[in-house]
Order: structure tokens, then C-alpha cells, then sequence
């Protein structure tokens, strides 16, 4: 599915290569699981 208005859900980091942003539709976009914010220790 594509659209016109993406979300940005997540940002994923690598240590080998460069990481990558995960979009989603503002309707699907509710339901993706909320990700750590990478201060959690």
C-alpha cells in the first residue's frame, strides 16, 4: 500500500551500515508497537 501522507514509526540503527526509517500510513501508523526511546539502560 502507498500514500501521501507517511508516518515515520520507527528508526532502526545497525552497527554494521546505515540504518533505515520504518513509514507507515497515518491508520496503520496507531497500531505499530511503540519503540525505545534507546536511553533504557
Amino acid at each position: 500500500m502507498t500514500t501521501e501522507t507517511p508516518v515515520v514509526v520507527a528508526v532502526v540503527h545497525q552497527n554494521s551500515g546505515p540504518g533505515f526509517v520504518v513509514y507507515a500510513c497515518q491508520t496503520c501508523a496507531v497500531r505499530y508497537p511503540p519503540q525505545p526511546d534507546g536511553g533504557e539502560r
